[in-house]
């Protein structure tokens, strides 16, 4: 077996040296989404839509979805409009709840409670 192909063989000392590769520029985090003026975050079928710095946020579950040419449309959209104070019970933190059949009149609905609880 040749000495070069062992994994505890002396390094060859006429192997040309190669310089170090730049390091790769640092992956830019991808800026949030906006809608209508607030952040718009997605985690699977959730989607999160305000600011965790401000007294409220939406939370939104897609429930049901079906296929349209390849493509997933959301039929059943659960919305919640939540205090973000961690002092307050999780139970409790539920200002309103509603569901819509589409993602297009959950957003619309979602904006007009969030834009409503932020300026009382």
């Amino acid at each position: 077996m040749d000495e070069a192909l062992t994994p505890n063989a002396p390094a060859v000392p006429d192997a040309p040296t190669v310089p170090d590769a730049p390091a790769a520029p640092a992956a830019q985090p991808t800026p949030p989404l906006f809608y209508k003026g607030h952040p718009l975050l997605r985690k699977e079928n959730t989607l999160y839509y305000g600011s965790m710095n401000d007294p409220f946020i939406i939370e939104l579950h897609v429930l049901e979805t079906k296929t349209v040419k390849d493509l997933e449309i959301a039929t059943k959209v659960s919305i919640m409009l939540e205090a973000t104070d961690p002092d307050v019970k999780p139970k409790d933190r539920i200002i309103k709840k509603s569901e819509k059949s589409s993602l297009y009149s959950a957003m619309d609905i979602a904006s007009i409670w969030l834009d409503r609880a932020l300026n009382k």
